[in-house]
């Protein structure tokens, strides 16, 4: 008759047991690793108003809402339609909406893709707008991009100017420095800076 030796297999099986345990805690590691927390990647609505804390980027998305947000805000997205409100200050807005309009005192960049935006912000550094029919009245302007049709624009600067697109009313009471046309049957006015450029298909120029 053969010998069991039952401390062998003993041992056998201990280290057996211990390899599944290291192999199933391994997994669930990496597994908690993967999840997300509940809620990570989604924004506050402040579609009601509030306070904006410490660059946070925040959504207005509900159409008609009437918002009044302050605070240090980074990047703020409105996606509602008909929204009128006030945004004191953000780093970037984002307005995908119709027939918005927005009060503000200073933005760092405005990226525009609806229709019919109004935007009286005393100071923007960047804008740019694909939606036809903005409407933008305000003190100063940095870099402004018109890919959109039938733009207004009424400042008292503007850094650098490209109109793209077509039958847009510019009026600059000051300069504007840097200046290209690539539309047509555009208007612009203002006074020092950049000269005009060649009249193209139906634009106007007053320096």
């Amino acid at each position: 008759m053969a010998t069991v030796n039952r401390s062998g297999i003993a041992s056998v099986c201990a280290l057996v047991a211990v390899a599944l345990v290291g192999c199933s805690t391994s997994d669930s590691s990496s597994d908690e690793d993967l999840r997300l927390p509940v809620g990570a990647g989604s924004l506050r609505d402040l579609s009601a108003g509030g306070i904006c804390e410490a660059r946070e980027s925040v959504t207005i998305g509900t159409s008609g809402a009437s918002p009044i947000i302050a605070g240090d805000c980074g990047s703020i997205t409105v996606t509602g339609n008909k929204v009128s409100g006030n945004i004191e200050t953000a780093g970037s807005v984002v307005v995908k909406g119709a027939d918005v309009t927005l009060l503000g005192v200073e933005w760092g960049s405005a990226t525009v893709s609806g229709a019919d935006v109004g935007l009286n912000v005393d100071h923007i550094g960047t804008l740019r707008a694909s939606g036809g029919g903005l409407h933008v009245t305000n003190r100063t302007l940095g870099t402004v991009t018109l890919d959109g049709d039938a733009a207004t624009i009424n400042t008292d600067k503007i850094d650098d100017l490209t109109v793209a697109g077509d039958g847009s009313t510019v009026v600059v009471t000051g300069p504007i420095l840097k200046l290209a046309v690539r539309g047509d049957d555009n208007t612009l006015s203002w006074d020092g800076g950049a000269e005009a450029p060649s009249a193209g298909s139906g634009n106007t120029y007053s320096r």
